[in-house]
């Protein structure tokens, strides 16, 4: 069930909001059409929730107490994956949410009224899980990975002008890096320009523009046990990149979410079990994820988790988490589903067994789950060919070196 992190079962069918992480909440139905989605923050903090009936896209909205839908427009299938929304405010408001099948064979964007075309698979390849965030003019960028049947991977950002028109730019060339799954990819705005994150197996890189027009790589992040699955998250706090995804490991279910810091040195903090689902800044890195426990075979029950960077707060949730996202003012947003409405949140001290919920029932000798513990990627990592998409490592107190 987990090989693909996707989930079989809920308790009910449907969405619900809830805001107000500091302190209890009641938590709103968004829709009973639907048991997935995601959610997004405007700037004067109303909520925008998207999610799919059939080939429909639908996006509901909270502006003024109560929630309203509209249909945003027909994707190219149903069997969808909806990777990302975001509210850019510029010139007015537009929301944009991406859309990518869930066999790899195509992505598409919803921009405002609009579906537009990111991109269509050629036979015998296909799409890693794609990204979306906003560029420095509020505007939507998409990044996206393909690989080909050889291992052979190539990293792509599509970004716009003013209007609609599409300009796809190619980060990598020459297949690097060759990778035994399609490569995730997280776009990332950083001191104004965009960068993306690209995770593939055993590894995760930074990939930034350079002044001669090319790309150049920085590793985030190698390891020969697990590899990365399934979409990735990037943000830029202060003078850190952070991102974040999920690592399976070489057992069945072995699965944890990684949070890497990237500045003058790399560093890697790890929650012991868990699928990653969302990543935002604010003061600090805010990492959403779901712990499960199988009750029976294919039946298993989600515990939604919010940490507040490494070795800080966490609050656990009764429902598989779909979207969180921190708003105005602090405020934080959750999107639940299954389960019920009920939200206890909690504190829970680095290093302290948390006794209650759900996820802390399968194995008695178990990590607790909310403790991070701290570790540093592999030292041998791989090289990268070509002047365009070029890797470096750093270490404290000197210059990256090119690998």
């Amino acid at each position: 069930m987990h090989g693909n992190l996707r989930y079989v079962k809920s308790a009910w069918i449907g969405l619900a909001a809830a805001l107000a992480l500091a302190s209890p909440a009641e938590a709103e139905v968004v829709t009973t059409r639907a048991d997935r989605g995601v959610l997004a923050v405007a700037a004067d903090g109303t909520p925008y929730v998207a999610y799919t009936v059939g080939r429909d896209l639908r996006v509901a909205l909270r502006p003024r107490g109560r929630w309203v839908e509209y249909r945003a427009g027909r994707l190219p299938g149903a069997d969808v994956t909806l990777a990302g929304i975001k509210v850019g405010e510029r010139p007015h408001r537009v929301i944009s949410v991406l859309a990518e099948d869930r066999q790899g064979r195509w992505i598409s964007l919803a921009r405002g009224s609009r579906i537009v075309s990111i991109a269509r698979v050629a036979p015998g390849s296909h799409f890693g899980p794609a990204g979306l965030t906003l560029d420095a003019g509020d505007r939507p960028a998409v990044a996206y990975a393909v690989q080909r049947a050889s291992g052979q991977t190539f990293l792509r950002l599509v970004t716009f002008d003013r209007g609609i028109k599409a300009r796809t730019r190619a980060i990598t060339q020459k297949g690097f890096p060759t990778s035994a799954l399609a490569p995730g990819a997280a776009p990332v705005l950083v001191r104004g320009r965009l960068h993306v994150v690209e995770t593939y197996t055993s590894a995760a890189i930074d990939w930034g523009p350079t002044s001669g027009g090319g790309w150049e790589g920085q590793y985030l992040f190698a390891s020969t046990l697990g590899s990365p699955q399934g979409h990735a998250g990037a943000t830029f706090i202060s003078s850190t990149l952070w991102s974040a995804w999920t690592q399976t490991g070489p057992e069945p279910g072995d699965s944890s979410v990684l949070l890497t810091s990237s500045s003058d040195t790399q560093a890697t903090s790890t929650l012991t079990h868990g699928i990653f689902v969302s990543l935002t800044g604010g003061v600090a890195p805010e990492v959403g994820a779901n712990d499960w426990v199988n009750l029976a075979d294919d039946w298993p029950v989600y515990a939604g988790l919010v940490i507040q960077g490494p070795l800080n707060a966490a609050w656990q949730f009764d429902g598989r988490l779909d979207g969180f996202v921190v708003g105005r003012k602090g405020s934080h947003h959750l999107l639940l589903s299954g389960g019920s409405t009920r939200m206890v949140p909690r504190s829970v001290a680095p290093g302290h067994r948390d006794p209650a919920g759900p996820g802390r029932r399968e194995r008695a000798n178990q990590r607790p789950r909310n403790q991070w513990k701290q570790r540093r990627g592999d030292r041998d990592l791989p090289r990268g060919p070509g002047r365009s998409a070029r890797a470096r490592r750093e270490g404290p107190g000197r210059h990256g070196r090119l690998l």
